[in-house]
């Protein structure tokens, strides 16, 4: 009765687990499914977000990247036009006029030039003082006359001011007779007053041609730039000046700006008309000149003439002259034949005439290379001029240190080398011999050829001492030669009179070639650059990495690594308990594993490593694999109980 009884209790309890069970794992799959849903909505909130934001950004830099294609574009324009301006010649001597300041402001410190020829339109001021003062301004008609009253009419147009001052003086003493006293009590100065601009015309291939107004100084060039310049389909070899309905001037402004002639800066006056027609030619002449570019050539010119137009030729320039010359339309078989090409001895180029369109190309002379080379144990090694006479005791003698006894016994005078160009070979020829016999006069002399090549070795046995530095805790530290080849650390720390009593040998580091090597044993052999520190004893470990109070703890035999991370405070809780390893002082790294558990020394360093960071995916399968392990412990006490039932209930 009582096993029944105890039968159907176990049962019951049994089946309350089962409840419990499936409740608890039902939560769980609740919190869990809630959890991420909430988490997905707030990443989809923050996704939308995000999507925006980059969409405004990226529209923000697409309009920021208009602007600046558009400002590049135009900088780049502006750099093709002047690129262009300057290939052809002379055009980039027009500037363009600053329109800043009006009329008035630009004239009104402007120098009176020299010569300047008075003329309609012009305001001449008189000045008088002395015993009769007077300031008047009289303005010259059409006729090229001021009218005084107390005078009448005077003709002053087509005199210089300087012609002027005497002229007026003269008319003005038949009104002011103490002007030509004895004394001269009466003094006159004749002057421009307000100065009136001019209109003119500027018509073809100008940058911006019409009506302009411009000062009454202006020459040809003045009244060109204030006309935005020429177009480079226009001519500076024939500028023509119109003026009364007549053929003023004709202008070349090569012999401006080449020859410096101002013949055509003449003083442009009121409804004068410039015309700048159609260039005649256009020749361009590259390479091997001085100013290369476009140029517009006169019929008749020649080759010749077109050089010295570019500055003439460079002292590389080849002898030969290549024509590109566009062949006639008439004269064309196809149109495979519109280029031809001709090369014309410099001499004869004198007799050419050139035609539109004409290139001219001088070539450059290929350089030949004239030098010899000298390498190896030799003070001055490097490149030499090569000459007929060069010798071998010559170029010895130049590159120095033959006739230096003391550098002589770091050469090798056993053997010297000089490699030979050979032109019916694949490979040079090697020429040897000793040196030491050709020094002294028993081989005969040797003269060199153009780009033989000469080495000089070094004698071995005079090279600079191997050395060893060894510092620290050591009687003698300094630098110590190596003085054979099985030099070891015992035997300089043996010749630096031994470690001192406060000398960790243990801890002895070596540094080789910028790295610190493990020293297995003291009787390493040692190499050159070497440096040997010895550290002095410590007594302390140092725990560092991902502890809670990182720092130095004393030595105490016996003491495990375990040990020395409690008494620092222990692990944080990134701390990786399998990635431990111990740094000896030595320079030996051991891992701490479950097969290998190294001893802590004085001076050694423990250092705890941190976990990686995880994602949030690998959050998120470690969180699953642990409901996993918890609900797996849970149904194997579920059965193993389930088992004792049965059992019990018989």
């Amino acid at each position: 009765m009582i096993i029944e009884k105890t039968n159907v209790n176990f049962i019951m309890c049994m089946e309350k687990i089962k409840n419990y069970i499936f409740y608890v794992s039902f939560l769980v799959v609740c919190v869990c499914a809630q959890t991420t849903r909430i988490d997905m909505s707030s990443q989809i909130d923050e996704d939308e977000i995000t999507i925006k934001e980059r969409e405004l950004e990226e529209r923000r830099q697409s309009i920021e990247l208009m602007k600046i294609e558009a400002e590049m574009d135009a900088e780049a324009r502006a750099l093709q036009d002047s690129i262009r301006l300057k290939q052809y010649y002379g055009y980039d001597f027009f500037q363009t006029v600053d329109d800043s300041h009006n009329d008035d402001e630009r004239y009104e410190n402007l120098p009176i030039p020299k010569g300047y020829v008075v003329g309609p339109g012009d305001n001449i001021e008189i000045l008088l003082w002395g015993q009769t003062q007077l300031q008047v301004t009289y303005p010259v008609n059409r006729d090229g006359r001021i009218f005084v009253p107390e005078i009448g009419p005077i003709n002053v147009s087509g005199k210089t001011l300087d012609e002027l001052r005497p002229f007026l003086r003269d008319q003005f003493v038949k009104i002011y007779s103490t002007i030509n006293s004895r004394t001269d009590r009466t003094y006159l100065d004749v002057t421009l007053g307000a100065l009136e601009s001019i209109n003119l015309q500027v018509v073809g291939e100008v940058g911006s041609p019409g009506i302009h107004t411009i000062h009454p100084f202006s020459t040809i060039t003045t009244a060109l730039t204030q006309a935005g310049g020429l177009d480079t389909t226009g001519s500076l070899r024939s500028i023509r000046v119109i003026r009364d309905d007549k053929l003023h001037a004709e202008i070349d402004l090569y012999d401006l700006m080449m020859k410096g002639d101002q013949s055509s800066e003449f003083r442009l006056r009121e409804s004068d008309l410039i015309l700048v027609p159609i260039r005649l030619t256009k020749l361009t002449i590259s390479g091997e000149v001085y100013r290369p570019g476009i140029y517009e050539m006169k019929p008749g010119e020649t080759i010749q003439q077109l050089i010295e137009y570019a500055g003439g030729l460079k002292s590389t320039a080849s002898s030969i002259v290549e024509l590109q010359r566009i062949t006639p339309f008439n004269d064309r078989m196809n149109d495979d034949d519109i280029i031809d090409i001709d090369y014309l001895n410099y001499k004869a180029i004198n007799s050419k005439e050139i035609a539109d369109g004409d290139i001219i190309k001088i070539h450059r002379i290929m350089p030949v290379n004239k030098e010899v080379v000298i390498n190896g144990q030799i003070k001055r090694p490097g490149v030499y001029a090569f000459h007929d006479s060069l010798s071998l005791k010559r170029l010895l003698e130049l590159s120095g240190g033959i006739n230096d006894p003391d550098f002589i016994r770091s050469v090798n005078l056993s053997k010297i080398d000089i490699t030979r160009r050979d032109p019916d070979s694949d490979y040079s020829e090697v020429i040897s011999f000793s040196l030491e016999e050709f020094l002294d006069g028993t081989i005969k002399p040797f003269y060199m050829e153009n780009h033989d090549q000469v080495t000089i070795y070094p004698n071995l046995k005079y090279l600079p001492a191997r050395t060893v530095k060894i510092s620290g805790e050591i009687l003698l530290p300094g630098v110590y030669p190596i003085l054979g080849d099985f030099e070891t650390i015992n035997s300089i720390v043996e010749r630096a009179g031994g470690f001192t009593s406060r000398a960790f040998k243990e801890g002895t580091e070596l540094i080789r070639d910028e790295q610190r090597l493990v020293i297995e044993e003291m009787s390493n052999t040692m190499k050159d650059g070497d440096i040997i520190t010895v550290p002095e004893k410590s007594d302390v470990v140092n725990v560092t990495g991902a502890i809670y109070n990182p720092g130095l703890i004393s030595f105490k035999k016996g003491r495990t690594v375990s040990q020395y991370i409690r008494l620092s405070g222990g692990m944080t809780p990134d701390g990786n308990k399998n990635d431990l390893i111990v740094i000896y002082a030595d320079g030996r790294v051991v891992p701490k594993r479950a097969y290998i558990n190294p001893k802590p020394a004085p001076g050694c360093t423990i250092q705890v490593n941190s976990r990686p960071i995880q994602t949030p995916v690998e959050q998120l399968l470690v969180f699953v694999n642990g409901i996993s392990n918890t609900m797996t412990q849970l149904l194997t006490t579920y059965i193993v109980l389930s088992q004792l039932g049965t059992i019990f209930g018989g």
